[in-house]
């Protein structure tokens, strides 16, 4: 059984003012969602008594083609030094295709024109078919497209730019100063780390935990404030049949879709992201696979609530 006193979700990005965070808190048997804020830098602060769940919606892990490449067999232990003793330059996005190459894997810094920017740059950049770059959890499968490519900046479903500044920001100062964090999958399973560590991160996605409330890609979106509402009844559903409560505050703007202004799909998201995690903290949902593959308990990671090997 998993337990943890705080679950949160960040919805994550590069501007401050779109990095929104969704907190629940254990209350006796039950979890009370509490708030929903704009990220303030506390993230990873442990709770007061028990583990913290944290998920956020950037990629923890690397393509396993490109860490076989660079001589990487274990993400949490090259991480505290990606972009410095290790891949010094690997958080300096290319500009052009001569700057690609295995030690700066993100391109392109802008889109360009069209043409001028390709995935064949980046593959022959880094010697590396780009249908190899996707990690295991991010291939399609029935239901769900395939996601993007962690060093292929380009498109509306790119992650890399969350992750560039995700890792720099969160995850590498947390492991540096010696903070007890653990990272989900590399360091054991859910239930034994949340037991175990003060916090235990995850990555996981507000648009997975809306396709397992039944709200498949396409069907709707999270920019309409009507879709919003619809969504947000259904959260409503799932959360009166498993005991979940709200605060007054959050419960009323789940039911207004959080308003008209378009930056409403952000805070919307950390709630999405939030209930999901409850799912798995129920047990309605497997945090992965019966079987995960080895590579994401070493370099690639996994989805937090994906059941599904691609």
């Amino acid at each position: 059984m998993i337990t943890p006193s705080l679950v949160r979700h960040a919805d994550w990005s590069v501007d401050a003012a779109k990095r929104w965070v969704a907190t629940a808190e254990r209350v006796g048997d039950r979890y009370i969602v509490r708030s929903v804020e704009r990220e303030a830098g506390d993230l990873l602060a442990p709770a007061t008594e028990g583990g913290s769940l944290v998920g956020v919606d950037f990629p923890i892990g690397l393509p396993l083609a490109y860490a076989h490449a660079v001589g990487i067999d274990s993400f949490p232990k090259a991480l505290n030094s990606l972009g410095g003793s290790l891949l010094p330059h690997f958080f300096e996005v290319a500009t052009t295709p001569a700057e690609i190459g295995l030690g700066r894997p993100f391109y392109p810094a802008r889109a360009g024109t069209r043409g001028a920017v390709t995935r064949r740059h980046l593959a022959d950049g880094l010697g590396i078919e780009f249908s190899d770059l996707w990690r295991a959890c991010e291939r399609s499968f029935p239901g769900r497209p395939a996601a993007g490519v962690l060093f292929w900046l380009v498109g509306s479903q790119q992650v890399g730019r969350a992750a560039l500044h995700g890792w720099r920001s969160v995850l590498q100062p947390a492991r540096r100063e010696g903070r007890d964090l653990a990272l989900w999958p590399f360091d054991g399973e859910l239930a034994e780390l949340v037991a175990r560590h003060p916090v235990t991160a995850a990555e996981a996605y507000p648009a997975e935990a809306a396709r397992q409330f039944g709200f498949a890609r396409g069907a709707w979106s999270k920019r309409r404030q009507a879709d919003r509402r619809r969504v947000g009844r259904a959260l409503f559903a799932w959360a009166d049949d498993h005991d979940v409560g709200w605060t007054d505050d959050v419960a009323a703007r789940v039911r207004d879709g959080f308003g008209v202004a378009a930056s409403a799909e952000d805070p919307f998201d950390a709630v999405v992201g939030l209930l999901g995690l409850l799912r798995v903290v129920a047990g309605v949902q497997p945090a992965g696979p019966a079987a995960l593959p080895a590579a994401a308990r070493s370099v690639e990671g996994w989805i937090l609530g994906q059941d599904v090997v691609p």
